[in-house]
């Protein structure tokens, strides 16, 4: 830094002294907003959650509520008894011969069924053999033979059916009289299914006619499914109490996940069999999802609100579900039951029992503002989890950073230039003037040219010394040309053998002194030896 002018220097170091404090600022601002930023954005993550908990709770409560009280109602049970009845009479009533109905059953679970289950699945149980899906009892198999084969309405929409006159026995005209009754309440309600079951396991009732109707819990081909669960738990319990089977892969449904919900069904204090509910995934689905309004809901692009089961599989759709490359999420098209989310939230919830929220890598391994809290299901925890990009909630803090960079490097340069400026003009140029008047004194020896002051800085004081020292040695000039110009008139003089006078005046320094007593000693020898002479 030698080698640099002082204008140069300090021109540096204003800019590296302006940049310093912009940064400072810059820093000091950003993770102040940065934290007050985090702290709402949490509070909203935290409200979001807070309200779809309530929603669901409410949601599944009010299933609860209804399952309880349909079970207990008097057109349910008189519905029970009428299937329970009709159902054993069917063979006898229909007329319908079992080897016709089973090879056409056959016939339409390998053309329309088997073919379209998804078993490419983690964990399920394989296609077997197209007659280990048929129903063991005859009146089961002449009943999806009616109700499902002979069923005019496509696959999905079996419920349609509520009476067939070509099949004109006790348990069709059952369920002329009661299927609408339970099909509106399963649209009411956006139920998936519902089932009646007697004690001996027979479904004798479903709305939505899969291939699960009329087949046999017990030892049936869906003995081992969630269903199977629901109806076995039940069994044991009293009236108005339920039961809960949490989602897990269901055959009849296409391997897609499913959950039941079951209640005892009792008849003049007798337990007769039990109700039971196939949750709505749709449904919830829809209340998890915001309808698919994330974005009004505040939660940009990037967030969404999901819930988990103790066995860390979510229970409805990711808002990324068709990013996820899992093969068994690309197989169903949904992560309901099969993708496993274990992050530090979710293992918070089911390890550590506690709620809270945090910065964490989400199930994507993408910083995310993470909310978690626990939900009870039906006497089950679930895990309800809030999240939402860290970059998406930090947008409005790196624009911020962004235009405070912007407008400190510009209002930095303005600055710097007018400091420049300042500088230059109280300090570079003063300076600049006492160094010509310098270089104009070593150059010319003209002790005349003095400096204007126009300060009392440091630089005006010493730019007054030098003027001050200029005066000095114009006095001293002044007084060694009088010493020098009276020695000369001597010498002139002496040239005419005069030699009485000598120099009085005193020179401004001891050389010169010194040259004006060598003088007159030299004219008073010269004297004494003229004079001795003569």
């Amino acid at each position: 830094m030698n080698k640099y002018s002082i204008s140069t220097k300090l021109n540096i170091f204003v800019a590296i002294g302006l940049l310093f404090l912009n940064m400072v600022v810059t820093i000091f601002v950003y993770y102040s907003v940065k934290d007050a930023l985090l702290v709402a954005q949490f509070e909203k993550l935290t409200a979001v959650k807070t309200a779809k908990k309530e929603e669901i709770s409410s949601y599944l409560k009010s299933l609860e509520g209804l399952l309880v009280s349909l079970a207990s109602n008097k057109t349910t049970k008189d519905s029970f008894v009428a299937f329970e009845d009709s159902f054993y009479k069917i063979q006898k009533e229909s007329n319908l011969t079992a080897l016709e109905v089973k090879d056409k059953l056959k016939s339409d679970f390998n053309s329309n069924y088997l073919n379209t289950v998804n078993y490419n699945i983690p964990s399920v149980e394989q296609k077997r053999e197209v007659d280990a899906y048929i129903p063991k009892d005859i009146n089961g198999v002449i009943a999806q033979y009616v109700f499902i084969t002979q069923n005019e309405n496509k696959l999905g929409e079996k419920n349609k059916l509520i009476f067939n006159p070509k099949y004109d026995f006790s348990y069709m005209n059952a369920h002329k009289t009661y299927h609408d009754s339970f099909d509106k309440i399963l649209s009411a309600f956006s139920l998936y299914d519902i089932f009646l079951v007697d004690l001996k396991g027979n479904v004798i009732y479903t709305d939505f006619k899969e291939k699960d109707f009329a087949t046999n819990l017990k030892d049936g081909p869906y003995s081992n499914t969630g269903l199977a669960d629901a109806y076995n738990k039940a069994l044991s319990l009293n009236e108005s109490n339920i039961a809960f089977s949490d989602f897990k892969a269901y055959e009849p449904s296409y391997n897609q996940s499913a959950s039941f919900i079951s209640t005892p069904v009792y008849i003049d204090g007798v337990k007769k069999g039990v109700l039971i509910f196939q949750l709505p995934v749709d449904k919830i689905n829809t209340i998890m999802s915001f309808n698919g309004k994330y974005e009004e809901s505040g939660l940009g692009q990037s967030g969404e609100v999901y819930l988990i089961g103790n066995d860390y599989k979510m229970r409805n759709n990711s808002r990324f579900v068709d990013d996820i490359q899992e093969s068994a999420v690309k197989t169903l098209k949904s992560t309901i039951g099969v993708f496993e989310i274990k992050t530090d939230s979710t293992k918070n919830v089911f390890e550590a029992n506690k709620s809270g929220y945090d910065v964490i890598n989400d199930y994507k391994n993408v910083p995310v503002l993470s909310v978690y809290d626990s939900l009870e299901v039906f006497g089950k925890k679930w895990a309800i989890i809030a999240e939402k990009d860290l970059d998406e909630s930090l947008k409005a803090l790196f624009d911020v950073r962004n235009y405070m960079v912007i407008v400190g490097l510009i209002s930095g340069f303005f600055t710097c230039l007018i400091f420049i400026i300042v500088i230059r003009r109280i300090i570079i140029n003063p300076l600049n003037i006492l160094n010509n008047g310098i270089l104009n004194l070593i150059n010319s020896s003209d002790v005349n040219s003095k400096i204007i002051v126009n300060s009392d800085d440091e630089i005006g004081k010493i730019s007054n010394n030098f003027n001050l020292y200029l005066d000095d040695i114009k006095k001293d000039m002044e007084q060694d040309l009088k010493a020098i110009e009276e020695a000369r008139k001597i010498m002139g003089k002496v040239a005419y053998g005069l030699f009485n006078d000598r120099i009085k005046s005193q020179g401004s320094s001891n050389a010169v002194n010194g040259m004006i007593t060598s003088i007159n000693d030299m004219l008073t020898a010269t004297q004494k030896n003229v004079n001795a002479a003569m």
